[in-house]
């Protein structure tokens, strides 16, 4: 397991290559270019908005905090999130002409994905950042605890995406079925509404949810300028939940990793 570590710590320049190369590949040919990574989240949140405070007339504020920027400091996260897990099932499947033809590391492949997303990520943070000091909200101290969140969803998603792209090498179904599933954790999780209007019950359970960790996390770091959710019970049950997959991930790659050129 630590083999596999130091495989991508070695190859971490090459890795950052070739997930911006993986970028410019998405939208080559494109006339915006690089600038639908931004507008198409932008679109996105703007739906949601209208729909929740338009169309079903909800509340103006959560926690005192205006609902589009509450909402999209939420969906931040999650567009990584759902864009790194969708294409991350499909890491290995995308890389199959590599694969066959050439002696690759093919270890690395997983967190290319993760990496290429991470680029997209950070420009649209650049524009979250510009509408909460246009609102009002200075950065402070505590919002210092953001890099920790990004290094957490980092982690979270690139132990996922080592289990979901090696598998979908021999089960073709497992890229649908991320995507059938990180579709109906946009509307499970605590993205569009708030944590508190679950009942205690389902609380408790929404807190296995990492999701739920993940996105409470930027929207306390970003908007609430806390550090409580570090400190509780929530970390360390996340932390638990990333290493147990990553094990399962790990162990399940190398069983696959001898027959992955002939199953491609």
């Amino acid at each position: 397991m630590l083999n596999f570590l130091k495989i991508n710590f070695v190859n971490r320049k090459k890795i950052l290559v070739m997930a911006i190369m993986d970028l410019k590949k998405l939208y080559a040919g494109s006339f915006l270019g690089l600038i639908w990574i931004i507008l198409k989240h932008l679109i996105i949140v703007n739906v949601f908005w209208f729909t929740f405070y338009i169309g079903l007339r909800g509340s103006n504020y959560v926690d005192g905090v205006p609902y589009f920027i509450w909402l999209i400091v939420g969906l931040a996260p999650w567009f990584f999130i759902n864009e790194s897990l969708t294409s991350g099932a499909q890491a290995m499947l995308r890389k199959a002409y590599i694969i066959k033809k050439i002696k690759f590391q093919v270890e690395i492949f997983p967190i290319i994905n993760t990496t290429t997303n991470l680029i997209s990520h950070f420009m649209f943070l650049v524009i979250i950042f510009g509408l909460l000091i246009m609102n009002g909200f200075i950065p402070g101290l505590f919002d210092l605890s953001l890099i920790y969140y990004l290094f957490a969803t980092f982690l979270f998603l690139w132990v996922t995406t080592i289990l979901t792209s090696s598998v979908s090498v021999l089960i073709r179904d497992v890229p649908y079925f991320v995507q059938s599933i990180t579709s109906a954790l946009l509307w499970l999780s605590p993205i569009l509404w708030p944590f508190t209007n679950l009942p205690y019950r389902l609380q408790v359970i929404m807190r296995l949810n990492p999701l739920h960790y993940l996105v409470n996390g930027y929207r306390n770091a970003l908007l609430f300028h806390e550090i409580a959710l570090f400190l509780s019970i929530d970390t360390i049950i996340f932390w638990i939940e990333v290493l147990g997959i990553y094990i399962i991930s790990v162990l399940n790659f190398k069983k696959i990793k001898p027959i992955l050129s002939d199953m491609l």
